[in-house]
């Protein structure tokens, strides 16, 4: 007479099977598949019939405020009753929409914008129950703007007396507006925080720099400093064409003239003008006793320099009349 044997065979952590026979049983142990595999928990012994189905007990992703183009990960906390293997499955979603399904725990998309709600969901299974799904949502973050330089104006060199203008180099990546906050720097020390910076009192050899940064009313960008800008030499110049004096037929003109660098070093000299004219070089004070045979229009170009050599020149006219010489009605600079 043959004995029905039962035998119950366990795969070491696998599934379990349940063979009936006569005579010599045959076991076969299951073995797990899959690219994605929760450990188990410590094993509670075999599984009866069906088994208990798996429990998937947290899912949270990681970061918490995704971005695009980041890698998006689940991290997921999943057991089985009955200590089998299990497979995960993950569903992600965007605004509700079906992107990827299957066993990648992770998920990279470039086109996710500020805003959009990213879903997992995540199933386990061990190969006869499946878990109930469970989810984790989050928002897409905001993305910091960038500056990436500044555009300096006017382009060097830059003068004392001249004003310079900033226009930054930025982008968002999210395609926010941007307000810019400004700080500007002489040798140093903090100037000024408006776009423009006004070199009024500055000297040649002056370094000036600005730092910017962007706002897109989430974030700020870092600090974008420029690099330093020297100011260059200004040349001196001479403010106006003065009132003529008279005595005893010597015009005398007393000239002056203006160095936005302070310059104290000054030199005047003439360019052109009527035989018998001449210039005091430190004082500007120029003297002329025409002669009656220098009746007539002369053209008088007066000139002034710095102690780097550079300057400027005016240019204007002396009328001398047959009998009286008279000032120039007009007059004209360069």
């Amino acid at each position: 007479m043959q004995r029905k044997q039962i035998i119950q065979a366990i795969g070491g952590g696998g599934f379990a099977f349940l063979l009936l026979g006569c005579g010599e049983a045959q076991v076969e142990a299951a073995r797990p598949s899959g690219a994605s595999m929760a450990t188990p928990a410590a094993s509670h012994g075999a599984g009866q019939g069906q088994g208990e189905a798996p429990i998937v007990r947290d899912v949270r992703m990681n970061p918490s405020r995704p971005l695009a183009g980041v890698p998006i990960e689940a991290l997921v906390e999943a057991d089985d009753p009955d200590g089998d293997a299990l497979r995960l499955t993950y569903t992600w979603r965007v605004n509700g929409r079906d992107v990827v399904t299957g066993a990648r725990p992770s998920l990279s998309l470039p086109d996710l914008a500020k805003g959009d709600e990213v879903e997992v969901e995540v199933v386990a299974s061990d190969g006869r129950n499946a878990s109930e799904p469970r989810k984790a949502r989050a928002r897409v973050g905001n993305r910091p703007p960038m500056v990436a330089g500044v555009d300096l104006q006017p382009e060097s060199p830059v003068r004392a007396g001249d004003v310079v203008k900033v226009s930054p180099l930025a982008r968002d990546p999210d395609g926010d507006d941007l307000d810019y906050s400004y700080r500007w720097l002489v040798n140093g020390v903090e100037r000024g925080r408006d776009r423009e910076l006004r070199t009024e009192g500055l000297r040649s050899g002056d370094r000036l720099s600005v730092e910017v940064v962007a706002d897109d009313g989430t974030d700020r960008s870092k600090p974008f400093m420029s690099p330093e800008l020297q100011l260059g030499n200004t040349p001196p110049r001479i403010t106006q064409l003065p009132d003529v004096q008279t005595d005893s037929g010597v015009f005398t003109y007393q000239f002056e003239a203006y160095d936005a660098d302070g310059d104290r070093n000054l030199r005047f000299f003439l360019d052109q003008s009527p035989a018998g004219m001449a210039i005091d070089a430190i004082t500007g004070e120029l003297q002329w006793r025409p002669k009656a045979s220098q009746a007539g229009v002369h053209p008088v170009e007066v000139g002034v320099t710095d102690s780097q050599g550079e300057g400027t020149t005016f240019l204007f006219e002396v009328t001398v009349a047959t009998e009286t010489p008279s000032t120039p009605p007009a007059s004209r600079e360069d």
